[in-house]
């Protein structure tokens, strides 16, 4: 059975080592995108100042969509807990467009836009780089990826089982890592000894990347943790008309209800629908939902955390677990390290099999 394992490990490794290590180098340096983001896009995040009032965000709303082509719309505002933050508008039109406007000054910050780079990372570690159509949703890329990930999945599991040390006394060797044997003997233990410690954060991280690459596999995680297929909770304009300096002074109106009850945690409105930001439970995605009526204001449900279906907490859950944004800064420095790891252990393992590979070699 050992045997068996250590077939597929190797077997298995040698054509998707390389695309496993591009996937957890890419996913090392995306954990930080936002932070990196918000540092070198300041401006467009963060006003110059606090002031003692700020302005009214209908009277934002309505600046902002006076200059908006008439085929686009705004869907939401979001207003962050701190003061500093700029507004962020939500735009219908093209997909996920924002601005982000100052709260007391009223000046259009910039674009929601992310930078070219991460954007590029972005690229290789979900389709490596091929190009994504609405006719062709599946690409080539996007399946090696996912085909990829599943079989680091496998790895990891046959890895652990080859771990498993035939006696007590080789236990140490394979829970040390020694520094003073030479390279090859390192090069092993980082393998081996780290490979095991880091095996339960790169399962985690790999079995909830394929969400992502199969909507199969998507349902069963849905079907088995949550309680049924994921509940979409984005809205988008609504086809029917409405009145825009209504609805602006609605979402002003049920914003200045909410404010207080939020203890200045982020609110998000949109047409009927208010998200309020829980600030715990380690998903970073957890929020209070409020209803209201568009045309009076009146608020007509309210859905906390607490009591909202598994299919929305567990798809906050994946998206925490896998980006790192579930602890702050300490959790995204350990995945990302967990991940630059990630992407040594193909190569690890190249070279040990080659070594090993040129002793069968020279001893024939």
């Amino acid at each position: 059975m050992r045997r068996f394992f250590h077939d597929i490990h190797l077997y298995l490794s040698i054509p998707f080592g390389l695309i496993i290590t591009v996937i957890c180098l890419t996913g090392a340096i995306l954990v930080f995108e936002d932070d990196v983001t918000a540092a070198l896009k300041h401006d467009v995040y963060y006003s110059e100042s606090v002031k003692a009032n700020p302005i009214e965000f209908d009277m934002l709303l309505h600046k902002t969509d006076s200059v908006l082509p008439d085929n686009v719309g705004i869907t939401g505002i979001t207003v962050y807990g701190d003061s500093l933050r700029t507004c962020k508008v939500s735009l219908s039109y093209p997909r996920r467009a924002a601005v982000y406007i100052d709260r007391y000054t009223g000046e259009i910050k910039g674009d929601n836009e992310k930078i070219p780079f991460f954007d590029y990372v972005l690229r290789i570690h979900r389709w490596l780089l091929d190009d994504r159509t609405e006719d062709i949703p599946f690409t080539l890329g996007r399946r090696l990826v996912g085909i990829s990930v599943l079989v680091f999945v496998i790895l990891l599991v046959s890895g652990a089982v080859i771990w498993i040390p035939r006696s007590y006394k080789s236990l140490k060797p394979r829970l040390s890592i020694a520094f003073n044997k030479g390279m090859r003997r390192l090069l092993y233990d980082m393998h081996v000894s780290a490979g095991f410690y880091s095996l339960l954060f790169l399962f985690v991280l790999s079995v909830t990347g394929l969400t992502w690459s199969f909507p199969v596999y998507r349902s069963f995680a849905y079907d088995v943790f949550g309680d049924g297929k994921e509940q979409k909770t984005d809205l988008v304009l609504p086809d029917r008309g409405f009145d825009k300096d209504n609805v602006f002074d609605v979402w002003n109106s049920v914003y200045r209800r909410l404010e207080p009850l939020a203890q200045g945690r982020e609110i998000t409105l949109t047409h009927g629908l208010a998200k309020v930001k829980c600030g715990g439970y380690g998903n970073s995605y957890a929020e209070d939902i409020y209803e209201f009526n568009e045309e009076t204001g009146a608020l007509t449900d309210f859905v906390p955390y607490e009591k909202q279906s598994r299919s929305v907490k567990i798809k906050g859950w994946i998206l925490s677990l896998h980006t790192g944004s579930w602890g702050g800064l300490p959790v995204k420095i350990l995945v990302s390290l967990v991940s630059l790891f990630g992407a040594t252990l193909p190569l690890t393992g190249y070279y040990l099999w080659l070594k090993k590979s040129r002793r069968k070699s020279k001893a024939k």
